[in-house]
């Protein structure tokens, strides 16, 4: 069996402020360590449950933020930034469950920690008409090669938006978001102890949860920042502009919207200003 974990940073235990999420900060190496463990608990949790080979991918900002020696072995881990797959590098193919660890609530959620969807310069994202957020875009990544999201851990919003997509999706809260910069939490330990156990129980569980899909085709719609990231993005072939600060893809397959999806966001960092 096959398990592909994608780890983010924000819906950690204890994770809360800008000065724990971003590299160089007061309380980045906290942060970098909580996320280390909670992706440990994920693999020990897959690895009760069967699973022969676990890739796990740093998908946090410039997803260096996994110590190589502090992961635990048995894992192939995938770092570094500009991946042709961003926060999906190494799905593909083959695999039996798809696991998010740390993730967080989409741009705009009520109550959730640190929201955004990829980076605070989007607003908003759909396809067919159906509001995105990370976990959900990634989701329909690994539907696309007839992978299920079996969990998502985070706080409440995040399993929120899950389960409004699919009661069957298994998720793990392990804090509570008063707003977008206050959290109750859990001691990191019990977190980590309830994603162990809900990683084995969503495995167990992949036979009766459906991989992530929409019909084709697939028409993205991005809310951009401001209207000079679509000045820039209108000059991408394919991607057409529909007011000053949403622009629009269409694709046959998800794998082609996600890579028009990347696009977008990055071009929309690069002229943010």
């Amino acid at each position: 069996m096959k398990v592909f974990i994608s780890v983010d940073m924000e819906g950690c235990a204890g994770v809360v402020d800008e000065q724990h999420w971003k590299f160089g900060e007061k309380y980045y190496d906290i942060a970098r360590d909580l996320m280390a463990r909670e992706a440990n608990a994920a693999i020990e949790g897959a690895l009760e449950a069967g699973a022969k080979s676990i890739i796990v991918n740093d998908s946090h900002s410039n997803m260096i933020n996994l110590d190589a020696e502090k992961i635990h072995p048995e894992a192939e881990l995938i770092i570094g930034r500009h991946k042709p797959m961003s926060m999906c590098q190494g799905m593909g193919p083959g695999f039996d469950a798809a696991i998010f660890v740390g993730y967080h609530g989409g741009r705009g959620a009520l109550h959730a920690v640190l929201d955004h969807t990829y980076t605070g310069l989007i607003h908003n994202v759909t396809i067919n008409g159906v509001w995105l957020n990370e976990a959900l875009i990634n989701g329909l990544v690994a539907g696309h090669f007839g992978c299920p999201l079996v969990l998502v851990t985070g706080d409440q919003a995040v399993a929120a938006e899950i389960k409004r997509w699919d009661e069957a999706i298994h998720t793990c809260e392990v804090k509570k978001s008063l707003a977008r910069q206050a959290i109750q939490c859990i001691h990191p330990s019990k977190a980590r102890d309830r994603i162990k156990a809900a990683t084995k129980a969503a495995i167990d569980d992949r036979e009766n949860i459906a991989p992530m899909r929409l019909e084709a085709p697939f028409t993205l719609e991005v809310e951009l920042h401001n209207a000079q990231m679509a000045d820039m993005l209108e000059r991408v072939p394919g991607v057409e502009r529909l007011d000053g600060r949403t622009v629009r893809a269409v694709a046959d397959d998800m794998l082609t919207a996600y890579r028009y999806f990347m696009t977008i966001y990055t071009v929309s960092g690069i002229v943010y200003y």
